[in-house]
């Protein structure tokens, strides 16, 4: 569907049905309640003591309503930052698991108004009811990233978001949040206290939208929202209050930087180690490693997991010599509907295993033993602290540890390295 076609469609009648509507007419008084008491009050008052949040307009002039917001996402709180400090009550695209119990949909969508992301690639009913938004004169707003980073920077971003902000046909602010990763760490549960900046990038305006090439209007988007919290934190050197800094980074730092060990490392306090070999360091307040035994000293997370990378070719060469697993882990419930569906109970439990050609199940009492080529995997993605959910064929899948062990982000690495190179 491209954008003169769109242009040329009358509007819609609204696409909810007729439940949703009078929820949302009922609720609508409690949304000016939310921008003018929590969001200018409440949450501005939270943001600047709490969350030690600055605002940096960089000298930009907002453009009219409606425009579109683009910025990263770094944590939970992002939405509520940029309603609070942009000053408009936007509606923001989000994923569809927020919509899948009838309470937490009346919350998003009722009264916060968010769009429900589309469950497959070709569901354009997110498209419509942006539409639909726009020309009810509503900003709107979109993480094209879709996800939160391990490392501390920002994951890839897709070249369809210039192709959406082209059909959507509106001015763009573009956002960056600084420092907000190691606040809120996705690795970790503990709440650190650390300074956050939330900057206006960008304002492109509606004649560069409609005139520039697609090439160029997407560098200019990538620009305009990539951050990365390990150069930033090496600059602004901001210390940060915690009480076990270093605790839980064993499940996005998985390899030893000096006898390459998969699965050795391990952490205590505001230490890291390796079980293996002795290698030890401290991950100090400012985000940064001193190493206290060992040969290789690497400065931040980002640099540790560039390390790591660098070595998932020779790991799985190896293994696909040897024919051993590269990853085995047990606890994992299983879960499997069709694509399009929503999770809910899972249906076994047992374990994950991960070769140089296929993902394995088995469950604890055999009675479910599944093989996933690589090949054929599509839509990767690590929900919530570590769970690995892709899709086969017409089903979709998840697994989900049942106990604090999040090693999702160890098989996103090897996955997207073996499917890089097929």
């Amino acid at each position: 569907m491209n954008q003169s076609n769109i242009n040329k469609k009358k509007p819609r009648k609204n696409s909810d049905k007729f439940g949703d509507r009078l929820l949302t007419f009922l609720f609508y008084p409690f949304r000016f309640f939310l921008y003018y008491f929590l969001f200018q009050f409440i949450f501005r008052i939270l943001f600047k003591f709490d969350h030690r949040l600055k605002f940096n307009k960089n000298g930009k002039k907002l453009p009219p309503v409606p425009f579109l917001v683009l910025g990263n996402h770094v944590t939970d709180w992002d939405g509520l930052y940029l309603n609070t400090y942009l000053k408009k009550f936007i509606y923001f695209l989000v994923h569809d698991e927020v919509f899948k119990y009838k309470f937490r949909k009346i919350i998003a969508y009722n009264i916060l108004g968010q769009i429900k992301r589309g469950k497959t690639k070709n569901d354009i009913g997110p498209l419509r009811k942006m539409i639909e938004l726009k020309q009810a004169g509503k900003c709107l707003g979109i993480f094209p990233e879709g996800d939160i980073s391990y490392s501390a920077r920002s994951l890839e971003i897709r070249k369809s978001i210039s192709k959406l902000c082209k059909i959507l046909d509106m001015p763009i602010v573009l956002t960056r949040i600084d420092g907000a990763t190691y606040q809120r760490p996705r690795w970790s549960y503990e709440i650190r206290k650390i300074p956050i900046t939330l900057t206006i990038t960008d304002v492109i305006s509606l004649d560069d939208v409609r005139n520039l090439s697609e090439n160029d209007f997407y560098d200019r988007l990538v620009k305009g929202i990539s951050y990365n919290d390990n150069e930033y934190q090496k600059i602004n050197l901001n210390k940060m209050k915690a009480r076990k800094p270093a605790q839980f980074l064993e499940y996005v730092l998985f390899l030893c930087p000096d006898c390459n060990k998969t699965g050795s490392i391990k952490t205590k306090g505001k230490h890291i180690y390796c079980s293996n070999c002795g290698y030890k360091a401290e991950y100090n307040l400012y985000n940064q490693f001193e190493l206290i035994s060992g040969k290789r000293h690497l400065l931040n997370i980002g640099e540790w997991d560039d390390y790591q990378k660098s070595k998932l070719d020779e790991i799985i060469s190896e293994n696909k010599k040897t024919g051993g697993e590269i990853l085995s882990y047990g606890n994992y419930s299983y879960n499997r509907v069709l694509r399009g569906d929503f999770f809910y109970k899972p249906q076994s439990c047992g374990t994950l295993s991960l070769n140089y050609d296929r993902i394995k199940f088995i469950s604890d009492d055999n009675s479910i033993t599944e093989e996933y080529y690589i090949k054929d995997i599509k839509d990767l993605y690590i929900q919530f602290k570590g769970t690995v959910e892709f899709s086969v064929g017409k089903y979709r899948y998840r697994f989900k540890s049942k106990k604090r062990q999040h090693y999702g982000y160890w098989y996103e690495c090897f996955i997207n390295r073996i499917i890089e190179t097929i």
